[in-house]
């Protein structure tokens, strides 16, 4: 029998490297009302990647699950364990030179930052690296209900856990006096409110692709697209939301699939190269990418010049961690190149 070709979904790809963009957006702002209404569009990054990584996630042969789940796990830890050791020896590298190096490690790996991670994917060496182990957690708790059979009963699940945690996330924007750590976006921005019900929708749209097709005119998911975008960015800049917009579900939804009924029909290019090799590396590597020039900048006495250009920021931390992305992706298929060469 013929093996059978995997789809390439060129559309999904290409949205990928500009979600990686918008990612960079959330923490490297443009300056002023501007920057906080890019910062609301941005939000749909982070639900789209865990959506693809549900929707890719979806095996129409049940007997290929323990190998392909158990791999997948398994890739996610490597890269989230390989991205904390980065993060964590740049940071150990300052405070070596500085003489703090104890009083930082027991700050990172104290009883409470070790809680944080467990419980809420909170890694307090580099806090934007939460995705990761979310998305661990997601897939864990999402295999367990396909071995369970009871995946289609559990879809149910999507909106009442991110309804929950926006409804969480108003309590506290809202209470009197909270304590400090009440105030903490991790606490509704984690793997349950946001990680499970996004990787669960990638899920649900793959299993119904073709009925939301057809079911949707592409007239009508632009104006959900736009119509939930607004409602988004209308809040962040009234300055009462954080993280968790109802407009995202929508419009994320809604972007996902239109990019399915447009497959094949609209030309991506390099995007969809740059979306299916890129993207993950320009997520784990812009925050490194702007300390190092925040760095540079301090230590040549230029950080006036990081000043002026602040409008221009986050294009220029997207460009250098795109470049680091492919030089590190690049060397990556040299060695992969040159072992197999050895065998």
């Amino acid at each position: 029998m013929a093996e059978k070709v995997k789809k390439q979904y060129n559309n999904l790809n290409a949205i990928k490297i500009m979600a990686a963009f918008f990612v960079v957006c959330i923490h490297i702002r443009f300056p002023g009302d501007f920057g906080n209404a890019v910062v609301a569009v941005a939000r749909f990054a982070v639900p789209f990647f865990f959506m693809l990584s549900g929707f890719f996630s979806y095996y129409e042969n049940k007997e290929v699950l323990n190998a392909k789940y158990k791999r997948k796990i398994r890739h996610l830890c490597t890269i989230f364990a390989g991205s904390f050791l980065m993060y964590l020896a740049y940071d150990a590298l300052g405070h070596i030179l500085n003489g703090s190096l104890k009083n930082y490690l027991a700050g990172k790996f104290s009883f409470d930052a070790i809680a944080e991670f467990v419980v809420f994917n909170h890694p307090r060496v580099m806090e934007p690296l939460w995705f990761l182990p979310a998305l661990v957690y997601a897939t864990v708790v999402f295999f367990f209900f396909e071995k369970k059979g009871i995946t289609k009963k559990m879809y149910f699940l999507i909106p009442v856990l991110f309804i929950s945690g926006v409804v969480f996330r108003e309590i506290l924007e809202f209470a009197e006096n909270p304590p400090q750590i009440m105030k903490e976006a991790y606490l509704y921005r984690n793997w349950l409110f946001v990680g499970l019900p996004f990787f669960m929708l990638g899920h649900f749209i793959k299993a119904n692709e073709e009925k939301l097709k057809n079911k949707f005119s592409d007239a009508a998911l632009v104006v959900i697209m736009l119509v939930a975008t607004a409602e988004s960015v209308a809040v962040e800049l009234m300055h009462t939301q954080k993280s968790l917009y109802i407009g995202t579900f929508f419009a994320v939804s809604a972007l996902f699939v239109l990019c399915l009924k447009k497959e094949g029909s609209v030309k991506t290019g390099k995007l969809a190269v740059y979306g299916a090799e890129y993207s993950l590396y320009v997520y784990i590597f812009h925050i490194m990418v702007r300390n190092v020039c925040d760095k540079i900048l301090s230590v040549s006495g230029l950080a006036s010049v990081g000043e002026k250009l602040s409008a221009v920021m986050p294009v220029i931390i997207f460009v250098l961690a795109l470049i680091a992305s492919a030089v590190y992706v690049y060397i990556k298929k040299l060695i992969k190149s040159k072992l197999k060469r050895e065998k």
